[in-house]
């Protein structure tokens, strides 16, 4: 993981942890609905000998059900990468089809994903896995941000294997 990488994710985190230690204004930690989003971030990937570090914008939606103490639920995002070149190939954006399941804590959510990627690069379109943690914070009963660390595995992209690491802080409209 490059050092923009970690320091991203040295900054979510501290930012969500800082957010999740301020006082409280949703009063309900009820997570069941559908919800909206944007996401900011950015992308490491890896295809042969060839490595870079890019932008990266979005959105999604998705629905969860607060079950308790857990969350399940299911989430739809596409992000565009910003000129993304690894050894001639053009990276151009990943869709995602994404499971979670996370620890309620009221008006934060720990979670963790897995789920199907598509990445579409001048070379054509490859399916693959990915995986990762997140974590969101409620800041009124409809408002939440958060971040989220994903893993991404393509296979055959051109003749090498591509992975990809995203982090990504997201803005939450939930209905």
């Amino acid at each position: 993981m490059t050092s923009s990488i970690k320091s991203a994710a040295l900054v979510a985190l501290t930012s969500a942890s800082a957010v999740a230690g301020t006082s409280v204004m949703a009063q309900d930690g009820n997570w069941t609905g559908p919800y909206v989003g944007l996401s900011f971030g950015s992308v490491t990937a890896d295809l042969g000998a060839a490595d870079q570090t890019e932008q990266l914008y979005g959105g999604f939606a998705g629905y969860d059900y607060d079950l308790g103490q857990w969350v399940v639920g299911a989430e739809l995002e596409f992000q565009k990468a910003n000129d993304l070149t690894l050894g001639g190939t053009e990276i151009e954006d990943f869709t995602r089809l994404k499971l979670r399941g996370g620890y309620d804590l009221g008006n934060t959510l720990v979670y963790a994903t897995l789920g199907g990627a598509q990445v579409n690069t001048s070379l054509g379109n490859e399916n693959g896995f990915l995986g990762g943690i997140g974590l969101e914070y409620r800041v009124t009963d409809q408002f939440s941000v958060g971040g989220e660390f994903l893993s991404h595995r393509f296979e055959d992209v051109g003749s090498n294997d591509l992975d990809a690491n995203t982090i990504s802080l997201r803005g939450t409209f939930r209905f």
